[in-house]
C-alpha cells in the first residue's frame, strides 16, 4: 500500500510506499496521483519514503515507472529517496536513471531526519 501527502506551501509531494507493493497498488498509485500532480507547481519537489517497504512484486515496477514519467510530465525538480535497504537502493538507482529527466536532481537518503534536511 502507499499513502500521498502534499505540502502545498513548498510545493511538495511525499509519497510513502508501505510493507508490501503490489502491481494493483501500483497502478492505484499512479490513478491517486493524476490529481494531485495538478495541485503541484512545475518545479515541485518528490520525497519518496521507502523505509517500510519490504517487498514490491517485480511487475509493479512498471507502475512506478508510469509514476516516475508521470512526474516529469508535471516538473518535478528535485527527488529526495528515502531508502534504508540497500538492495532496493540499487533497483531503484536504475530505474531513476532511465525515466526521470537529467535535468531531475535525485538524492537517496538514509533516513527521514536526512531527507527533511535535503528538502530545505
Amino acid at each position: 500500500m502507499f499513502i500521498i501527502e502534499t505540502i502545498p506551501s513548498r510545493n511538495i509531494l511525499i509519497l510513502r510506499l508501505k510493507a508490501r507493493f503490489n502491481c494493483e497498488d501500483g497502478a492505484q498509485l499512479y490513478t491517486k496521483l493524476q490529481p494531485v500532480m495538478r495541485e503541484l507547481k512545475p518545479g515541485f519537489k518528490l520525497m519518496t519514503d521507502m523505509t517500510e517497504l519490504e517487498h514490491m512484486e517485480f511487475d509493479a515496477h512498471r507502475s512506478i515507472d508510469n509514476v516516475m514519467e508521470l512526474c516529469n510530465e508535471y516538473g518535478v525538480s528535485k527527488v529526495i529517496r528515502v531508502i534504508t535497504n540497500e538492495s532496493n537502493d540499487i533497483g531503484f538507482t536504475i530505474m531513476s536513471l532511465f525515466h526521470y529527466s537529467h535535468s531531475v536532481v535525485i538524492h537517496t537518503c538514509r533516513s527521514l531526519e536526512e531527507a527533511e534536511k535535503t528538502l530545505l
